[in-house]
């Protein structure tokens, strides 16, 4: 969690590290989406070998 008696008080800094907290939650919502989309291909992979077994 951020302390707000760490930040500092210089509005320049401020700013960088919002853009870095920016990009990390870019960043991070780019990586979910890819694991979204290999989950989907699995499952799909999963249904056909069980379709082709039956």
């Amino acid at each position: 969690m951020l302390d707000v008696a760490n930040l500092p008080d210089d509005i320049v800094a401020l700013k960088a590290m919002l853009v870095a907290a920016q990009k990390w939650e870019a960043i991070k919502d780019a990586q979910v989406a890819r694991k979204d989309e290999r989950i989907e291909r699995l499952e799909k992979l999963v249904a056909a070998f069980k379709h082709a077994t039956d």
